[in-house]
């Protein structure tokens, strides 16, 4: 039980937190292309990817270091599964987050290249 409340009470303060951001944003009439835009989601890939990709060979380092110990094995067939099964599929759901969120980091970044370019542009030529 105090899992499930405590996912759920970080679940919630995930989504407020993300809410005060895109507000914070919107009332400061910042533009889905200014700098700061940009470089909240470039910065926001790169500790995406640090904390949650870059992490996962040394936690499968420890899971095999673990593997076959005395207290691994008093865990039981099912808790052992479940731990392995668990920590797959999060993985691959973090995998597939970043995967959307680099997708989206190269569509914006192009996109306020293009603009950027675009408001540069006097007489045909660049500044």
């Amino acid at each position: 039980m105090r899992i499930k409340v405590y996912g759920l009470i970080v679940r919630d303060l995930r989504v407020r937190r993300s809410k005060k951001r895109r507000w914070f944003f919107e009332a400061l009439n910042y533009s889905k292309f200014c700098k700061a835009n940009v470089i909240n989601g470039i910065l926001m890939t790169v500790v995406f990817f640090i904390v949650r990709i870059a992490a996962i060979p040394s936690f499968y380092g420890y899971m095999y270091s673990v593997f076959g110990t005395e207290a691994y094995v008093r865990l039981g067939f099912s808790v052992q599964f479940f731990w392995v099964l668990t920590c797959v599929i999060l993985d691959v759901m973090n995998v597939m987050w970043m995967i959307k969120i680099s997708k989206g980091c190269i569509k914006v970044i192009s996109l306020f290249r293009q603009e950027k370019t675009k408001n540069s542009l006097q007489n045909g030529k660049l500044d």
